[in-house]
Parts: C-alpha cells; sequence; structure tokens
C-alpha cells in the first residue's frame, strides 16, 4: 500500500494526541467555571476555544479520510469508519459537557471517543 494513502491518518492521529494533551492541561490546570452556554465557554476560556477548533478540525479530517479511503476498502477504510465514530463521540461529549454545565459522564465520553478514534485508526495504520 502507498505510504502517501496513509500520511491523512498519521496527521489526524497526532492532532488527536495534541488535542488530548490541550484537553487534560484545562482539565488539570484551569478552572473552569460554569458559563451555562457554549459561546460563553468559547469566549471566556482561550484554550477551550483553541480544544473546540481542533476538535472541529480533525472532525472535518476524520470525515475527509472516509471519504478518500472509500475506494480502498478492507482494514485501512473500515479502521477510518471507527475513528471518524470516535471522533464524533468525542465531539459530542465535549459539547454536552459544556452545555450542561460539566455534567463529568461528558467528560468520560470525551475520552471514550479518544480511545475508540485512536483504536480506530490504529486499525486502520495495521493493514499490509
Amino acid at each position: 500500500m502507498d505510504k502517501k494513502i496513509k500520511l491523512p491518518v498519521h496527521m489526524n492521529l497526532g492532532l488527536i494526541f495534541l488535542e488530548f494533551l490541550i484537553g487534560n492541561y484545562i482539565a488539570i490546570f484551569i478552572n473552569v467555571e460554569n458559563k451555562g452556554n457554549f459561546m460563553g465557554y468559547l469566549s471566556g476560556y482561550p484554550f477551550i476555544a483553541i480544544h473546540a477548533m481542533l476538535g472541529g478540525l480533525i472532525l472535518i479530517i476524520s470525515i475527509v479520510i472516509v471519504i478518500t479511503l472509500s475506494k480502498h476498502g478492507g482494514r485501512l477504510f473500515y479502521g477510518s469508519i471507527i475513528g471518524f465514530i470516535g471522533v464524533l463521540l468525542a465531539a459530542v461529549g465535549g459539547y454536552e459537557y459544556l452545555v450542561s454545565g460539566l455534567i463529568a459522564g461528558y467528560s468520560f465520553m470525551m475520552a471514550l471517543g479518544f480511545l475508540v478514534a485512536i483504536s480506530g485508526y490504529i486499525i486502520a495504520l495495521l493493514e499490509n
């Protein structure tokens, strides 16, 4: 398999790890208070805004990867679908975490989405 085909998957994995680090920085070092709405968090906390924008970029890249790899089939394609589902799960969890008033279960949903996305992209990259 041509290595150029797998390059977007590698790139998205790197961005997902960066996203994970930013999210952990927020969780550990920033005292987030309930702002009541999504835009209040984005305007009041620059790191949350960066985290949300990077998450949106990762989601867009995940969609492009699925569309691009749809013609290849096999583990590469199905792993990219799992990766997309994980990214989507994390994005929904992040949004719901903020709009629900910081309910911890949605933070767990973000972490679960991270694990699913990483697992899916690793599966995709294991194709010979």
